[in-house]
């Protein structure tokens, strides 16, 4: 197998990589809706799948994830049925989706964040975060390449990432980074998000020109000031349920219990 090579330097944060061939990464972002309480070897049915690309030049990456064109209905059976399931095709509003700038640089990462309900993005500036991973002696192969373990916890989830080492690019998909090799696959231990190689492209000449969103030109808020931001809108949410359903049962309905399960986010906020 021919050997990708780019010289590496370490920061105290960090490996960035210089003087490095530039590269283009297509993954699918696969996102799990199970129920709570759905089988591990069931889940796979409630899986949506978005396109992602990966784009790097050594110093800085870019990735950016469509929203899925398909949604998935779940709804209990009852009795021996189990989880009956329906998905259809969506009509996607917003073509640009989520977007992360990672400047390994300057420690830095600009991003057009979704919230919850994947219908509001919002640019948010924020710091990269060292991930402390653990190599393990466990390996398989990805299409033609040789993949090693990795585990790590990390912004609220727990995620297994396989790593190229014939590929020394510290950097993958979303704001995974830090191994000694490009991630090709990974996933959290819950199976909720889940990233899994289709492409790639060393060198890639285009990539230098899709490093830099224009989405991403505005001043962003703070990653405190969007976790505030969404908590916001999950109460307002509550609260406008809890209303209609108070007044469609009207003076004489009795107390109105409500519960909603808000979808999960790939980092959950502290």
């Amino acid at each position: 197998m021919r050997t990708l090579f780019c010289a590496t330097v370490l920061s105290l944060i960090l490996p960035i990589t210089v003087k490095c061939q530039t590269g283009r990464v297509v993954y699918d972002a696969i996102i799990n809706h199970s129920q709570k309480g759905t089988p591990k070897d069931e889940m796979f049915k409630d899986d949506l799948y978005a396109k992602a690309w990966l784009y790097f030049d050594g110093r800085v990456s870019l990735y950016r994830q469509l929203l899925p064109d398909s949604t998935i209905n779940i709804r209990s059976g009852g009795g021996d049925v189990g989880y009956m399931r329906t998905k259809y095709p969506v009509n996607v509003n917003d073509t640009t989706g989520s977007i992360y700038r990672m400047d390994y640089v300057n420690k830095s990462i600009k991003s057009r964040m979704p919230i919850y309900n994947m219908k509001s993005f919002y640019v948010v500036d924020d710091k990269i975060e060292t991930i402390q991973w653990s190599i393990k002696s466990e390996k398989k192969n990805i299409g033609k390449f040789k993949v090693i373990r990795a585990e790590a916890d990390y912004l609220g989830r727990k995620w297994i990432a396989w790593f190229a080492p014939d590929i020394p690019v510290s950097m993958g998909p979303w704001k995974l980074y830090g191994l000694p090799g490009l991630i090709l696959a990974a996933e959290d231990t819950s199976r909720k998000f889940k990233f899994s190689l289709r492409d790639l492209n060393i060198p890639f000449l285009n990539a230098s020109k899709l490093l830099n969103a224009k989405v991403l030109d505005q001043k962003g808020m703070r990653k405190s000031e969007f976790i505030l931001l969404e908590k916001k809108k999950k109460d307002d949410q509550y609260r406008f349920t809890k209303a209609n359903m108070e007044a469609a049962a009207g003076t004489d309905g009795g107390p109105v219990t409500v519960k909603i399960n808000f979808a999960e986010t790939i980092e959950i906020y502290k």
